[in-house]
């Protein structure tokens, strides 16, 4: 669903592009950083290495709470509304990805993230597309 009203069709554009060119991009850095940091440097350099990654995750951790703050401005059950939008689903993808990986969330959780996540998995056409592709995150490994 693509809103009518200009300002909401802002806001259902500027998720559509958070969430590649925000969300993805921070949670890649983690995800590249992990894969290929050699496995000899990860044992002597462990400290450093996780002082990277932890560096990095100030990013991931600035997008989910930007995230966060939205779903508890939103007027609806979804980011834009009460019905799901393009917003919903490419945010979807992007927050379910980095979650799964733990992609700098470094155990952190937001609690509107989670609800909102569920909200949208709940629907059925959520269900529908996963039936159809076989779609599936979980369990992810690294």
């Amino acid at each position: 669903m693509i809103p009518e009203n200009d300002y909401l069709r802002a806001q259902v554009q500027t998720w559509v592009h958070a969430a590649e060119g925000t969300f993805m991009v921070h949670g890649l850095a983690v995800l590249y950083a992990k894969w290929n940091f050699p496995a000899a440097l990860k044992e002597s350099h462990a400290k450093e290495f996780d002082k990277m990654i932890a560096s990095m995750s100030v990013n991931v951790h600035k997008d989910f709470d930007w995230l966060e703050m939205a779903l508890g401005q939103s007027t609806g059950r979804f980011l834009v509304g009460d019905q799901v939008t393009a917003a919903d689903i490419m945010m979807l993808f992007s927050v379910q990805f980095i979650l799964a990986r733990d992609l700098g969330t470094q155990g952190k959780s937001w609690k509107k993230v989670n609800e909102w996540a569920e909200r949208c998995e709940a629907t059925e056409s959520y269900k529908k597309a996963v039936e159809r592709s076989g779609h599936t995150l979980y369990p992810a490994t690294t």
